[in-house]
């Protein structure tokens, strides 16, 4: 009897887990279940697509390493001759480093001078100081994007940025949009709750509110907003200088000591922006100046070179701290030059976005502009006295007097910015002769020999040729005096018939 009742209830267990796997079967197959499962699966994969927008990058050690290499380059592609103009260096000390095979910045750097013959203690102080300077100097230059190579760091720094911020920014409005496409789903997602297996079997699969209609409407889309672009200036050759390159030789093996103490590369790195916009609340103020700074050097007529760069250091010195803004200036220049605003244009956007002292500045930074091509014209003269007017600042303005453009003719001292015994590299206080004046300007004009800066580009080529003349002028001024000329006259060729001496002839009367 025992075991009939226990079979029998065994039976009946049985029976009724067939029923109700029978029935949970026929739930997971019900129009219901299967729109509830839907709208989880949309839930889950937009819950996967929101992402920290916190998240750690490896910008700031790769801008690092970057900066150093950069660096580094910059002072091997730079002569040992850099030196020269600081206090002791004259040309006579660079030769001798030359001629020691010490041929870039770099070689300078930890040489022992006293193992250069004519070298003392003091001298090597002197060296040593002088290229503690070079360096400094060459840093400054780097750090403010001077040369080729702070201009590709600056290029490149703004370049992995702008890549770090990309991302965030498309982190942060792929999860706004999410969190809208959530929202929408919300009234889905409370019917879906209430889509269970005892409902089903106790209400018979009927859940309040859930309707054909809405089970077969299409549940809503992630749409995200297009980004913001913000263009990145492509990387451009700066080229203030010529530079020629040099053989390069092995330096003589001497003992280490004294290494110069200088930190080669300190990082710089502008702070991050914390979010991009359309329209930087200083991007009108850019504008502006770069419209102002390119009115005054069109005001004779075309810009110089001179002027254009005069330009460039204003908006870097006055943008150059906003990661964001620094990546409009190369970019709003190409576009302002196009168009040039006229000067009451100009000055009436001047005067919208600037106070009392920021007009003085730009007054003092419209007068060098004025003067980087050589001195002010007519026109020039002109255009900052009624900008002086304008911007309220005749109190600063130096002179409204014409600049004469042409070259100074005076030998052999410096007038103005000319200098032969500069152009010359000849140390103020070393005595001159024809015979240094010939060596000096036969040795700097095969280095600034055009054909050497042909694979360069054609710009390079033009300043070359221009190096070439201020050397050829200074050469001429610094030896007229000599009554000697330059390029001393061939010796008369030698005779080929072995009895040829006029003197005798004269005696015999041959």
């Amino acid at each position: 009897m025992y075991n009939f009742l226990v079979g029998f209830v065994l039976l009946l267990l049985l029976a009724a887990a067939l029923a109700l796997g029978y029935f949970y079967w026929q739930f997971r197959r019900s129009p219901a279940c299967v729109w509830r499962n839907r709208v989880r699966r949309h839930l889950a994969e937009l819950q996967a697509l929101i992402r920290p927008t916190d998240f750690p990058t490896e910008t700031q050690a790769n801008a690092v390493k970057l900066g150093e290499t950069l660096f580094d380059q910059q002072l091997k592609a730079m002569p040992s001759s850099s030196i020269m103009g600081f206090a002791g260096i004259g040309p006579g000390t660079a030769d001798r480093l030359q001629s020691a095979g010490l041929l870039t910045l770099t070689s300078l750097m930890s040489y022992d001078f006293t193992q250069i013959p004519g070298f003392g203690p003091a001298k090597a102080s002197e060296v040593r100081v002088a290229v503690e300077k070079a360096l400094k100097d060459a840093k400054a230059k780097f750090e403010a994007g001077a040369s080729p190579e702070g201009q590709d760091y600056r290029q490149r720094w703004a370049a992995m940025t702008a890549a770090d911020q990309t991302e965030r920014d498309t982190r942060t409005r792929t999860n706004a949009a999410c969190e809208r496409t959530m929202a929408t789903l919300q009234p889905q997602l409370q019917l879906a709750r209430d889509v269970t297996f005892w409902n089903h079997l106790l209400h018979k699969g009927q859940v309040p509110g859930l309707t054909d209609e809405v089970m077969n409407r299409p549940l809503p889309e992630l749409v995200i907003d297009a980004p913001v672009i913000i263009p990145v200036p492509v990387a451009k050759p700066v080229a203030p200088e010529v530079r020629v390159a040099e053989p390069v030789l092995a330096a003589k093996p001497a003992p280490v000591s004294k290494p110069v103490a200088v930190d080669l590369f300190r990082s710089a790195l502008p702070p991050q922006p914390a979010t991009l916009s359309a329209e930087h609340p200083q991007l009108p103020k850019l504008r502006a100046y770069c419209a102002f700074a390119l009115m005054v050097a069109k005001a004779d007529g075309k810009i110089a070179k001179a002027e254009r760069a005069e330009v460039r250091e204003l908006l870097a010195s006055s943008f150059g701290h906003d990661a964001t803004l620094v990546r409009f200036i190369d970019p709003v220049m190409e576009q302002t030059e196009k168009n040039i605003p006229d000067e009451n244009d100009a000055l009436a956007a001047i005067l919208k976005v600037t106070n009392a002292d920021e007009r003085r500045m730009l007054y003092q930074v419209a007068e060098r502009i004025a003067d980087a091509a050589g001195g002010r014209g007519a026109r020039e003269v002109d255009a900052l006295r009624r900008m002086a007017k304008t911007l309220g600042v005749s109190d600063v303005a130096t002179s409204f007097q014409l600049v004469d453009k042409s070259p100074p003719l005076e030998t052999g001292r410096q007038v103005g910015n000319w200098s032969p015994r500069q152009i010359l590299e000849i140390d103020p206080t070393a005595t001159v002769s024809p015979e240094l004046i010939r060596r000096r300007f036969t040795l700097l004009t095969e280095k600034a020999d055009p054909a050497k800066a042909a694979t360069l580009g054609v710009e390079f080529v033009r300043m070359a040729e221009a190096k070439r003349a201020d050397i050829l002028r200074a050469a001429q001024e610094l030896i007229a005096p000599f009554g000697e000329p330059l390029v001393p006259p061939a010796a008369p060729p030698k005779p080929t018939d072995i009895r040829h001496n006029p003197d005798l002839d004269d005696v015999f009367g041959a």
